[in-house]
């Protein structure tokens, strides 16, 4: 399908993009997985793959491997900075989720979004509410609101916890 003189990640960006138009569920799912076989965890390619595939699975049902390939994608996104992927992947995490589930602590993280992230991130440094919502351009309420949800899908109750599983996810991010 791709030509072969296009380097590795040249060919799988061009399976990734045909899987996207794809509308047969089986189709798609094998021009991932030749995408995935030309790349390695070094490439946005191999990102964007894991990603298709949580994204099929996910609408077949298959929520542990949907989580599976969502994980992968939120640890790459993570690692290279790649916040787009990053909020994508937390998208299908989310939606193979329940809230009762108790997840690893990256796993968790990948539940919030970019201001819970961002407002938890400085609410486990030792800001203050009053500080955070001067930095992010928000009011207090607006902290309050969104460390409450943080709590929530963390299941955690204070800012000491909050620290704990985002030094453990930092910790495991940098692992892999």
């Amino acid at each position: 399908m791709a030509p072969a003189s296009l380097p590795a990640h040249g060919r799988a960006a061009l399976y990734v993009a045909s899987a996207r138009l794809d509308d047969d569920p089986e189709s798609a799912e094998q021009l991932y997985r030749l995408a995935l076989d030309l790349v390695d965890a070094r490439h946005y390619q191999w990102a964007e793959a894991h990603l298709g595939l949580a994204q099929v699975q996910l609408d077949r049902g298959q929520r542990e491997a949907a989580r599976r390939h969502a994980r992968e994608t939120f640890q790459y996104a993570v690692r290279e900075g790649a916040r787009p992927l990053a909020v994508q992947a937390r998208s299908v995490a989310a939606r193979v989720t329940s809230p009762d589930e108790i997840l690893p602590p990256d796993e968790r993280l990948a539940l919030l979004s970019p201001s819970e992230h961002r407002i938890a991130e400085a609410a486990a440094r030792g800001e203050r509410n009053r500080e955070i919502a001067r930095s992010q351009f928000v009011t207090v309420k607006t902290v309050e609101f969104h460390l409450g949800n943080v709590y929530r899908k963390l299941g955690i109750r204070s800012r000491t916890e909050l620290a704990s599983i985002l030094g453990v996810a930092a910790e495991i991010v940098a692992e892999g």
